[in-house]
């Protein structure tokens, strides 16, 4: 069953509260070996990277991201794909995956999770590109998404009616305000994803 542009807003909005929201604050500054060890165990991609429980090994994740973030002339698919190749030489995979979702934690827009559901639903779409061909699948991502920008806008203006959004805030033991919540569902971030593939991909 397909669900709603506004049920999967709201979803997202949930995760974001719940966690993420933290998690990105934690990487966007000087993230420690903690900050990422908790940000991979919620993308659940730790298990990909052998002995990250150790200090060494989680530095030399933290050091592949620093090293290509300085890369400042590069594009958000250059980057993601770079950080996959770090990851090939350092723990013998190249993990696009993973890469994307460090990324995407860290700076957000405009980068755009790679996983297995989003690559599933796009399939789904007729959208071709190789497994792991982020540049591929990040042009796809988004002829996806434009084509469902105005439903998605729309989903996510609906949460700004308050009492739904306001009472599920509230079992999170943190209730925010109308007007916060409106500046978020209004940025770019928050609505390209996972909201732009979610409702493709609940089928």
């Amino acid at each position: 069953m397909k669900h709603s542009f506004e049920y999967c807003a709201l979803r997202y909005l949930l995760a974001w509260e719940t966690d993420e929201r933290e998690l990105h604050a934690a990487m966007t500054n000087r993230p420690s070996p903690l900050a990422l060890r908790s940000s991979m165990q919620h993308f659940r991609i730790a298990r990909s990277f052998k002995g990250v429980a150790e200090e060494k090994n989680a530095n030399l994740i933290l050091n592949a991201l620093d090293r290509v973030v300085r890369n400042r002339t590069s594009s958000q698919c250059d980057n993601v794909m770079a950080l996959a190749t770090e990851f090939q030489n350092h723990f013998g995979k190249f993990n696009v995956s993973a890469a994307s979702k460090l990324l995407w934690l860290t700076f957000r827009s405009p980068y755009i999770i790679y996983d297995a559901r989003a690559v599933a639903a796009l399939r789904l779409l007729s959208c071709e590109f190789d497994n792991k061909d982020y540049p591929k699948y990040y042009e796809a991502w988004h002829s996806r998404y434009d084509q469902h920008k105005v439903e998605i806008e729309r989903g996510c203006g609906a949460l700004n009616n308050g009492s739904t959004i306001l009472h599920n805030l509230a079992r999170l033991r943190r209730l925010a305000s109308c007007r916060y919540v409106s500046t978020l569902v209004s940025r770019t971030c928050f609505r390209q994803l996972p909201l732009g593939t979610g409702r493709l991909a609940a089928t």
